[in-house]
């Protein structure tokens, strides 16, 4: 059986690796999914007497949910479908340290919050807002394309700089970078904190390794021991990095904003430092019962 600190090591470990493997098998499918648009915008049969009809305009949406199908029932669609898998398995881990720790059963709540949260990265990522950030970005550039009487060759030209990202990140590969680290590290932060409201634990340590571009906020806190109410005062802060929108309800979900990999990882009372203890009691955030001040000796 792994022990607690295998296990957070773990969880850290995954929310930077799985996320990477998404954004590189993405990475390494561009021409192919392009070759796939090309095959199927062959079809349109665009040429000098090619007209934006309303009928002609009909027969390009069918056609890019054609190529959306494609898309879903492909690489792509089992790249995301190996991702979902993944957060089952982020939360399999969360489970077992919570059992371990503080003994701690998932209720039918935390189990809510976990399915709502992976059921955003599956519209993020294959759902209308993977509909909007990519198909429907397609879809301008092929109706621009032919408003200015472009050729089938020219069209094609115009599109490829959504797929080859020589000025910047590929459309489909900026998408899925933008959502998957993100999506993936919130998903496990708001299903821990769930767990943590339910079993009523109120304390946490900020876990996660320091890279190169780590931000002051999530340095200044690394390894640190805090009470929930000393990391909702953080939401009324500024920071380079941080989420649009953070609030005190939302800080332990979002925690040090865009791409960050840290997560609070909540302690039962007995693995808590004495000093930050009596630090929450001083400040007021914290009351012991009297069992809890004869166990910790306060």
């Amino acid at each position: 059986m792994p022990t607690l600190n295998e296990l957070i090591s773990d969880r850290l470990d995954r929310i930077e690796s799985v996320p990477d493997r998404l954004i590189n098998g993405v990475s390494k499918i561009q021409s192919e999914v392009f070759a796939e648009l090309v095959t199927i915008l062959g079809e349109l049969g665009v040429g000098e007497s090619f007209v934006l009809t309303e009928a002609n305009l009909i027969r390009i949406d069918e056609l890019m949910n054609q190529y959306y199908q494609v898309l879903k029932d492909g690489k792509y669609g089992s790249y995301v479908a190996w991702y979902l898998d993944q957060l089952d398995v982020q939360k399999g881990i969360v489970n077992e340290f919570a059992a371990l720790d503080y003994e701690d059963f998932v209720t039918a709540v935390a189990d809510g919050v976990f399915t709502s949260s992976k059921q955003i990265a599956v519209r993020e990522l294959l759902g209308d807002d993977f509909k909007t950030n990519f198909i429907n970005v397609v879809r301008d550039n092929l109706v621009s394309s032919i408003e200015g009487q472009a050729s089938f060759e020219q069209i094609v030209s115009n599109m490829s700089g959504l797929f080859d990202g020589k000025e910047r990140n590929a459309q489909m590969l900026g998408w899925v970078k933008q959502i998957a680290s993100d999506r993936f590290a919130i998903t496990d932060r708001a299903y821990g904190d769930a767990i943590a409201a339910e079993t009523g634990l109120v304390f946490f340590q900020y876990r996660g390794g320091i890279i190169k571009d780590s931000r002051k906020f999530c340095i200044d806190r690394v390894d640190k021991f805090y009470h929930v109410k000393e990391a909702e005062a953080w939401a009324t802060l500024e920071w380079a990095g941080k989420f649009r929108n953070t609030n005190p309800q939302n800080i332990l979900q979002v925690l040090g904003g865009y791409r960050c990999q840290h997560v609070p990882v909540f302690r039962s009372l007995r693995s808590v430092p004495k000093i930050d203890i009596q630090r929450n009691i001083a400040n007021g955030n914290f009351k012991p019962t009297e069992a809890e001040s004869q166990l910790l000796k306060l």
